[in-house]
């Protein structure tokens, strides 16, 4: 299965062949509609009103301790969570049509992630089974009762979810990203849910509320109790929040449900590929999440001589909803430099890393030599591999876009899956795909918490192992991101 995997991956690395050979245009009349639409479910629309926590984001990105309300999550909590993970933040028209731009970056702004709610009892929603819409911003029960026990169950009894009050799961939609990126989709799922995650994350932390992701849950159950259908969309991640609210025993038996769904576009496109990447890394047993449970893997960097980092103590002090609504993804950079102080608070956000490691090309930062460097996480130092002048390449090897020439820095984010998979199995494919997505939101919202400016890209894979080289022998290039001064705004910053 892992060999599966690791084919499954190469044949969907981007080289300059591919890009040019695979060029099939976009069927624009055949688009999939951004939202999941339900025929004749009942609306609950969530509290429109929102106060900031007043946590800087930079504080809420480095962790903050559990408070009192931990296990008193009201439904204006949730609400709060919904917003600022993945609610629609602005509205713009273009093309006589509006365009609902949402509060976590989006490769090609497809938004293919799904977020539903499944709670225990709580003064002003009761009991159930929910499923979040964006646009909305409302909720649609799928089941009533309390569930909790039926997701405890599938995640083999996991401590994280014994008491939660509450837990989110994400699930993705395979076409509406494959219609545009093709089986490599895949890939957008679970950096898109990184990105949901990213903000969720840091809210949690702001609010001091308890916050425990899951990857090891028995898929079929999650996918039925959601009433998914396990091809077109899959459940990706569970998200436990709050403690303190014993979960109930599972029900008897979770009977299978068919909401009525209105149909994304007048006709999708399956890949075979795609289907059997996550149908491999399934987990058909109890037993089988028991074991992933038990199975670790951190990446252990080489080390050697390196400069220190030096983060900012003192952080810019606006709230971390703030920055969420300001974050953007930058367009044009100019060709200022940025400080080391604030790339060395931006790389301390992603240096718990675990199946991840950084790598960087820097251009322009003030007191750091142009070079090719690696970040050693643990020493929190960067290690020179080669000095040189590399915006022409950093700009190549983001698929020859000249934004990412134009950055400050370029912050690759690299796994050795063949060494993942070993490890932790077939699910270590999703795991490490997902922390890049959780690391490409932090660097995103870092950036912006510093009135600086950020972009994700897509690479050609095998060529940014190369460059890397011989370091990166054996490691793929997870995710990019861009960080520098953004031409259009922060212009007065220093």
């Amino acid at each position: 299965m892992a060999l599966e995997l690791l084919a499954f991956h190469g044949r969907t690395n981007h080289t300059p062949v591919s890009v040019r050979a695979g060029s099939r245009g976009l069927d624009w009349a055949n688009q999939p509609w951004p939202f999941k639409e339900y025929g004749d479910l009942p609306v609950i629309r969530l509290p429109a009103e929102r106060e900031d926590t007043k946590v800087p984001a930079l504080k809420a990105l480095r962790g903050a301790k559990p408070t009192e309300k931990a296990g008193r999550l009201s439904l204006h909590d949730l609400a709060h969570l919904l917003y600022y993970s993945a609610g629609v933040t602005r509205v713009r028209s273009g093309g006589g049509q509006p365009f609902h731009f949402r509060a976590y970056a989006c490769a090609g702004a497809l938004y293919p992630i799904e977020v539903y709610l499944i709670a225990g009892d709580m003064a002003d929603l009761p009991a159930g089974v929910y499923h979040f819409h964006p646009g909305e911003f409302s909720l649609r029960p799928l089941r009533g009762g309390d569930h909790r026990g039926d997701l405890l169950a599938a995640v083999a009894g996991d401590a994280a979810l014994a008491t939660a009050p509450a837990a989110l799961v994400l699930a993705g939609i395979y076409w509406r990203t494959m219609w545009k990126y093709e089986a490599r989709g895949y890939r957008h799922l679970y950096w898109d849910s990184g990105m949901v995650l990213a903000n969720l994350f840091a809210v949690t932390a702001a609010m001091g509320i308890p916050t425990n992701l899951i990857l090891g849950f028995v898929d079929s159950e999650v996918d039925r109790l959601l009433g998914l259908d396990g091809r077109h969309e899959v459940s990706l991640a569970i998200i436990a929040m709050g403690e303190g609210m014993a979960v109930p025993a599972r029900s008897a038996a979770v009977l299978a449900i068919d909401p009525e769904v209105n149909p994304l576009s007048r006709r999708e496109i399956e890949y075979a590929d795609a289907h059997t990447a996550h149908d491999v890394s399934r987990f058909q047993s109890a037993s089988d999440v028991e074991v992933r449970r038990r199975a670790r893997y951190r990446a252990r960097p080489a080390g050697g001589p390196g400069i220190k980092l030096t983060p900012l103590q003192e952080v810019p002090a606006e709230p971390v909803e703030r920055v969420i609504l300001r974050r953007g993804s930058t367009r044009r950079f100019t060709d200022e430099s940025i400080r080391f102080d604030q790339l060395s608070t931006i790389l301390e956000v992603v240096s718990d890393a675990a199946i991840n490691q950084v790598y960087l090309l820097v251009s322009a930062v003030d007191g750091l030599q142009p070079g090719a460097y690696f970040l050693d996480a643990e020493a929190k130092e960067l290690v020179l591999l080669k000095a040189g002048a590399f915006r022409e390449a950093a700009g190549y090897l983001c698929l020859e876009q000249p934004l990412l020439a134009q950055a400050a820095a370029v912050i690759f984010l690299m796994a050795d899956l063949q060494a993942v998979l070993d490890a932790m199995g077939p699910r270590g494919y999703r795991a490490a795909l997902l922390e890049a997505g959780v690391l490409g939101g932090r660097i995103y919202l870092g950036a912006y918490a510093l009135q600086i400016g950020a972009t994700g890209s897509t690479f050609y894979d095998e060529e940014v192992t190369g460059f890397f080289s011989p370091d990166a022998d054996g490691k793929s290039p997870m995710l990019a991101i861009g960080v520098g001064r953004d031409a259009r705004r922060f212009r007065d910053r220093s």
